[in-house]
């Protein structure tokens, strides 16, 4: 296999990455890409954020580390904003990829994502999906997961009696990928994601602005927490009071 796009999800690192390993063993460069779908911000049908700030931020760091690291081995990882379904068989196809490789997880618009980019794909690229989020790997299960009892307790213990925990995988010690993307012209279907590796947004740049009083609350924490490491600072060194006296008492006598 000469190239393989590697789409990153939930599992932004590069140790014990399966989804990363195998990728890179399997081809002799690969593309490793990020996409920010505007589908993962805004409310939930219940009416509760889907991702609010601090998950967002988190979100970005995250990003940010795992292209740090790529770049230390030789990589570099392409960021996008889009939809899913529509970015990642455009980068696929300006890439002339053989294969993607993704996470994937039992969860239902997680799911749906991942089946639109698979049926999106031509039939000349293959979508190898790797299970890389829970301690006990799915196919390592004692019972199948869709023939676990109603009770809990019973499969709890199959699994801790008859399962283990893989070994973590290795990261790649190098990740060999393009410095940009290419497209055969403007006019090409892959135009919009060609170009370099791409920005990370900012919390402002996804539409999420800063709580004026939370960053206050936390003003007013980081505050506190300062006084009260002065105060422990305080109590390492003089006694509390009633020791003191105490003390003082025992002379005396």
């Amino acid at each position: 296999m000469e190239t393989a796009v590697v789409w990153f999800r939930d599992d932004l690192r590069v140790d014990d990455n399966p989804t990363l390993a195998d990728a890179v063993a399997a081809a002799g460069e690969v593309v490793p890409l990020y996409v920010f779908d505007p589908r993962t911000r805004g409310e939930t049908r219940y009416g509760t954020e889907k991702r609010g700030t601090h998950r967002t931020r988190f979100r970005l760091e995250s990003v940010a580390d795992l292209r740090a690291s790529l770049r230390e081995r030789g990589g570099e990882l392409f960021v996008r904003e889009g939809r899913v379904e529509d970015v990642v068989p455009a980068v696929a196809g300006a890439v002339g990829a053989d294969a993607v490789f993704a996470q994937t997880k039992p969860a239902t618009e997680e799911l749906e994502a991942e089946y639109g980019v698979r049926d999106a794909l031509p039939d000349s690229v293959d979508f190898r999906r790797r299970w890389t989020h829970t301690l006990y790997h799915v196919n390592d299960l004692p019972t199948r997961y869709d023939q676990i009892d109603d009770t809990f307790t019973p499969w709890r213990k199959e699994v801790e009696d008859g399962a283990a925990v893989r070994d973590p995988v290795p990261a790649p010690d190098s990740v060999p990928s393009p410095a940009t993307l290419q497209a055969e012209s403007a006019d090409s279907p892959v135009a919009d994601v060609a170009g370099d590796p791409g920005d990370i947004p900012t919390l402002a740049d996804l539409g999420y602005e800063e709580d004026q009083k939370r960053a206050a609350r936390r003003g007013l924490l980081l505050e506190g927490l300062a006084l009260a490491g002065r105060g422990l600072s305080l109590a390492a060194v003089a006694p509390p009071r009633g020791a003191a006296l105490r003390g003082a008492t025992r002379r005396q006598r």
